[in-house]
């Protein structure tokens, strides 16, 4: 009996609750309806107001998240969505209706539209800093714009890295691992009796002041972390200094590999150093296999083009940088500047090994790439388009098609003379170095008095950055002086003293060779005036 009422009260009670349940979801139902027609009345009354008070939001966050446009789109539909049901359920006719749904439509289109057409893409803006990054790399003495330098510069001169790496483990050892106390010195002795030659000690001189400096600035680096009591990554850097110091290349790459298995989720920044430091060691076998695991973590578009033209600069191993390349086109299949880019960097690389029917096709898909782009946004994607003419030019040239070559690299010239006269500093090295393949190609076709006035346009455009940035700017000065005295010597004109003497004043930035064909020269215009 007691079981029974039991069961009874408690049905009561739910029943009871079911009730003040319903009653509560009843009375906010009605206190949202009730929000829904004030709000509805104030917004049909500022519709107007609404829609580009709506546009400006949208725009602004158009802005931020391009690439997620078409979201915003869709978001923006929705407050005059609302006006369109509350038109729709008030009975006020199709008329209020339609009108709320195209003012939601032009609100929302127009902020996306507008967005696109005064502010570059999302997919644009690594390409814009990549741009600007080009246009101050050579005024930045970092580390790894000294690195790229001293790896052009060995392939100008011929010299092979894995060579300069075997004489650095040599020198490490004879200096008992202090290069600064010695290398200077030791190296002096080893011209003197012949041991290295003279383009080697200058590449062996600037391998440790690089070395040096890199140390400096991570023991600066460390010390900053430990102030700041981040002594996890100040510690890290104190061991990578200290196997800097040591040459140790391998024992660089078995620290890094140590802390991956550590902590893999915090180990990028560290896997970066450990490439910096084995990269100024000379050391490819190590830093290749640093790459390999920076992109097992990151395998983006950015460090697929990092590893590969880390791998191009290296002359026995260039080969292997086709494979990443080819990566990087595969993650930007559908970011045409990405694309562009991967496709202009494959085509040297292809050009480079002898490649030449492959790098030709490549050339040509960049080119029409960029034509596309800079037709869209000229102000990002012209120095992009003369790049790519000016090694298309090349590419045609190599199969001998010096007519269509010489078409490209007039119309690089073009671009860059007009960049060049809005902004010099960014842009005349790069006209320099067109106006260097125009002369060449000139002088192919027998145009000779128009090479040489091209050969010496490029020696006068690059003069000032030159005389700035030898370091910089060494290797490119060196070979256009090359070409003006081919051109003068086939017309048998003399040389220009006004235009050579001034190099001069940075005569260590030269090979001995040209030093000591420019001074006669200056002697004797000296002598006569």
């Amino acid at each position: 009996m007691r079981h029974t009422c039991y069961i009874n009260y408690v049905a009561m009670k739910l029943r009871e609750l079911k009730k003040d349940v319903a009653d509560a979801a009843k009375r906010a139902l009605a206190n949202l309806w009730s929000i829904y027609h004030s709000t509805y009345a104030l917004s049909k009354r500022y519709r107007w107001v609404l829609a580009i008070a709506w546009f400006l939001l949208l725009f602004a966050a158009s802005l931020n998240y391009v690439e997620a446009r078409i979201w915003w789109f869709l978001l923006g539909i929705l407050p005059f969505a609302w006006l369109a049901v509350g038109a729709a359920m008030s009975r006020q006719g199709k008329q209020s209706t339609i009108l709320n749904l195209v003012l939601s439509i032009f609100a929302s289109l127009a902020a996306s539209l507008v967005a696109n057409y005064i502010y570059p893409s999302q997919s644009e803006l690594p390409h814009l800093v990549t741009l600007y990054s080009q246009q101050v790399n050579n005024k930045v003495d970092d580390v790894s714009s000294k690195i790229d330098r001293l790896a052009v510069e060995m392939r100008q001169r011929g010299i092979d890295p894995a060579e300069i790496k075997e004489k650095m483990d040599l020198l490490y050892k004879e200096c008992h691992y202090n290069l600064a106390g010695c290398a200077s010195e030791r190296l002096r002795k080893w011209r003197e009796v012949g041991r290295i030659t003279a383009g080697e000690k200058e590449i062996l001189n600037k391998t440790v002041d690089l070395l040096l400096s890199y140390g400096d600035q991570i023991a600066k680096e460390a010390e900053k972390l430990r102030k700041e009591g981040n002594d996890d990554y100040a510690q890290f850097l104190e061991s990578l200094a200290k196997l800097l110091a040591q040459g140790d290349a391998g024992g660089i790459r078995e620290l890094a590999e140590r802390r991956i298995q550590e902590r893999r989720e915090k180990s990028i920044r560290e896997l970066r150093a450990a490439i910096e430091a084995t990269k100024s060691l000379l050391s490819f076998e190590d830093t290749n296999d640093l790459y390999r695991q920076l992109l097992e973590f990151e395998p983006t578009y950015e460090n697929y083009m990092e590893y590969a033209n880390y791998l191009h600069q290296y002359r026995p191993y260039e080969k292997l940088s086709l494979e990443p390349y080819r990566r990087a086109l595969e993650s930007a299949r559908n970011n045409a500047a990405k694309r562009a880019a991967a496709l202009n960097n494959m085509a040297v690389a292809l050009s480079d090994l002898g490649r030449r029917e492959e790098a030709l096709k490549a050339a040509e898909e960049a080119t029409q790439n960029y034509r596309e782009l800079a037709a869209k946004n000229p102000d990002a994607f012209l120095p992009d388009l003369a790049m790519s003419l000016n090694n298309l030019g090349r590419d045609l040239s190599d199969l001998g098609r010096r007519e269509e070559a010489l078409k490209a690299t007039e119309e690089a010239v073009k671009i860059r003379r007009e960049l060049a006269a809005k902004n010099p500093d960014a842009f005349l090295p790069d006209l320099a170095g067109s106006l260097n393949n125009l002369g060449n190609m000139l002088s192919e076709l027998g145009r000779r008095e128009e090479a040489l006035k091209a050969a010496e346009e490029a020696v006068r455009s690059l003069t000032p950055h030159f005389l700035q940035y030898p370091e910089a700017f060494g290797g490119w000065m060196q070979v256009m002086v090359v070409n003006y005295l081919k051109r003068a010597l086939e017309l048998g004109r003399k040389p220009e003293s006004d235009l050579l003497c001034p190099l001069l004043q940075q005569a260590d930035a030269l090979l001995a060779e040209l030093r000591d064909l420019i001074t006669p020269l200056c002697k004797a215009r000296d002598s006569l005036e």
